[in-house]
This record gives C-alpha cells, sequence and structure tokens, in this order.
C-alpha cells in the first residue's frame, strides 16, 4: 500500500468565523475525494467563546486561540497573534508537511517566508488578499509584501478572472490558474416557482447576503428602496443576512429615511437554514463595489433566484444571467421591473439554476487535488 501523504492546511477562517473564504474552504475540504492519498491537517483560528469550528471529517483541524472578539470582523490584532502562534507550531512542526495548500494569501500566506516555505504550496487567493481589492490591504507595502510571498508559492489561483488580473499587476508574470467555487447541491431541489405576490397577498421578497462592511455597499439597497414610490414599497420586504462593522450606520440610515416597515437585518443566519432563506425569497441583490467570487451568489442562483449585482463575476455563462446596476438608481429601476414582471423573474432564475449547476465542490476539490499532486513533483510553476 503507498504511504499517504501529510497535506497541511493554512486557513485563517473556518466557520464559524469569516465569510465566504471560510465557507468555501469548509465546501471544498466535504467535496474532498474520500480515497485520496493525502493525509489532510488544517491550521485555522479558535471562534470567541461559545463557538465551535465546524467538524469537517477526515481533517484534523488545529485551532489557534487569537483572541477574536468577532465571528465576522478581523482587528490587525488578531491576524499578528494567529500569524505568530501558527510561525512558533512551524517550529516543531517535523517531519515538513509533503505539501501546503494556503488557503488566502493573508495573513497565514506570510508563512512562506519562513522554512515552511521550502514544502512544495499552492496559495489560493480569494479577494482581500489581493492589492487593490479592499483599501486596508492595498498600497506599496502590500504589494511588496505579497510579491514576496507569492514567489515562495509553487503555484498561485484565483477564484475568478477579475481576481486574477487583479491579482497579475502585482504578480510580475506568474502564472495564476483560475479556480472558480462550487455550490451545494442541495440548493438547485429548491423549488423555480414562488407564490407571487400580487396574488398571494404575501409581499415581495428581496434578500442580500453579505458581510456588513463598506465593500459591499449594502447602503445601495437602502437607497434604492427608498426612491420606489410608497404604494408599492409598501409591499416589499428586504431581509439582509450578514454581520460586520457597518451595522450600527446602516440601521440608522432605514430609521432615517423611515424605512424599518420594509428592511430586516436578520444576522448571520445557520448555514442550513440557508436553504428555507432561498426558497422564500423573489429576488437576490448584490450591490458589492468587488468579488472575488460570491458563494452568496452561487447560492442563489442554484436556487432559481434572478439576481441583481454591481460587479460582475468575470465567468461568461454565469453573467449573462445576471442583472446589471451601477447606482442606487439603477438599481430601483431593476427591483421595480421584476416586482411588476413576474415571468422575467422566473425565466432569470431559471437561466441563473442552470449556469450555476454546472459548479460543483467535487469538481473544485479534484483540481486543488492535481495542482498539489503537480508542484508536490515539481514545485515551481
Amino acid at each position: 500500500m503507498a504511504t499517504r501523504k501529510r497535506l497541511l492546511i493554512l486557513g485563517y477562517e473556518l466557520p464559524p468565523v469569516g465569510g465566504g473564504t471560510g465557507h468555501a474552504l469548509a465546501g471544498l475540504l466535504r467535496a474532498w475525494p474520500a480515497g485520496s492519498d493525502w493525509n489532510i491537517e488544517l491550521w485555522t483560528a479558535s471562534p470567541p467563546p461559545p463557538h465551535n469550528p465546524v467538524s469537517l471529517p477526515g481533517c484534523t483541524i488545529r485551532t489557534f486561540n487569537c483572541l477574536k472578539k468577532d465571528l465576522h470582523f478581523w482587528r490587525s490584532s488578531e491576524s499578528a497573534l494567529l500569524l505568530w502562534k501558527t510561525w512558533r507550531k512551524t517550529l516543531g512542526d517535523t517531519p515538513f508537511p509533503d505539501a501546503v495548500l494556503v488557503w488566502g494569501g493573508w495573513p497565514l500566506g506570510v508563512l512562506l517566508l519562513s522554512s515552511l516555505g521550502q514544502v512544495p504550496s499552492v496559495l489560493a487567493l480569494r479577494g482581500s488578499d489581493v492589492p487593490g481589492f479592499n483599501p486596508r490591504t492595498s498600497g506599496p507595502f502590500w504589494s511588496g509584501l505579497c510579491r514576496r510571498v507569492w514567489d515562495r508559492a509553487g503555484c498561485l489561483t484565483a477564484n475568478s478572472l477579475g481576481l486574477a488580473q487583479l491579482a497579475r499587476k502585482t504578480a510580475r508574470g506568474r502564472r495564476i490558474e483560475i479556480i472558480p467555487n462550487g455550490v451545494d447541491p442541495r440548493y438547485l431541489d429548491i423549488p423555480l416557482e414562488r407564490p407571487d405576490p400580487g396574488a398571494s397577498g404575501q409581499p415581495f421578497r428581496i434578500l442580500c447576503v453579505s458581510r456588513l462592511i463598506r465593500r459591499k455597499r449594502v447602503e445601495w439597497l437602502v437607497e434604492a428602496l427608498a426612491q420606489i414610490h410608497p404604494e408599492i414599497r409598501r409591499d416589499i420586504r428586504l431581509q439582509i443576512v450578514g454581520d460586520g462593522p457597518e451595522k450600527t450606520r446602516l440601521d440608522t440610515m432605514v430609521q432615517e429615511l423611515g424605512l424599518a416597515p420594509q428592511i430586516t437585518f436578520s444576522g448571520v443566519v445557520p448555514l442550513e437554514n440557508m436553504p428555507g432563506l432561498y426558497g422564500g425569497t423573489h429576488l437576490f441583490v448584490q450591490p458589492s463595489q468587488a468579488e472575488g467570487m460570491s458563494n452568496a451568489l452561487l447560492e442563489a442562483m442554484a436556487s432559481g433566484l434572478p439576481c441583481l449585482v454591481a460587479e460582475s463575476t468575470g465567468f461568461a455563462d454565469l453573467d449573462e444571467t445576471l442583472g446589471g446596476v451601477d447606482s442606487p438608481r439603477s438599481l430601483a429601476n431593476q427591483i421595480l421591473y421584476l416586482y411588476e414582471h413576474p415571468a422575467n423573474r422566473l425565466k432569470m432564475g431559471e437561466q441563473a439554476r442552470q449556469a450555476a449547476s454546472g459548479y460543483s465542490w467535487s469538481d473544485v476539490a479534484c483540481a486543488y487535488m492535481r495542482l498539489l499532486e503537480r508542484v508536490a513533483e515539481s514545485p515551481l510553476d
């Protein structure tokens, strides 16, 4: 019997900590082929009490206490402490793993500048770890640091064409493989047809699933609803799922505009409840300024929802099914149009589901497994 190889995954967040990056990592590992040659060990941050990390069969999870205070917001001190504790762990981690998968270049990608950088590695870029994507991790210092870290990786990946194009401005000619996110097949089973809000007496339900940070521009949705005529607006309900430092500002905005009857902040919703939430919604909106590849958008598309976005995904088969918006006014107009045209909502939802059905976590896991095997045999791309 062949000796199984050791794969070390450095993933700074894992549910319930964080957002899309952690959920994508969990999706990848749940779909990892059971008969693979890899023994997987994951290093990640401990969630704040009383929370515990998700359980992932076939994966040994080692958590590091970085004194996290919030599930969905990272402080610089927390990132630094996580990096320091994991670096200390590498000093006694013998023998070295056969390969390393870094899931997100910051903060744990910096470990590639240590002796761990001698190990064949794949660095998966996810979004905010790419200079120019997020103001908090942009500028000359970050570009220089990222370039040094990326140069130590055997292979770079990005989850969308747009993110890869942005990363190439820093990567200095390095090849970047594009491996998209997948979607849980449960969402494909949600009935396409929703009760017509006009006929059933039910409100027209809009859903936004987002970390509440500036880059996500959730205020566009609030402003858009304020621009819709009050007689129509009273039949609309917006549910905002997620949490973050923008929550207080957004809530104040809702109160000042008199939109409290129409807008609900639901906080973080457990993953097992999301299919029911998508199934009871008529429209999904993502006004974000920048995205790598959004898990929530893929889930909404797979659920058969018409989707309005401010930024394309970079995948033509997905983008041609989405409605584009470029301002709160255009968003208000699109909402009003889809509110008044249920047949168009259904058609957009059908097309969205068809496109999303081609994105599976099993395919993503196989793609990463092939890359890891390749870099293990020939470390530099």
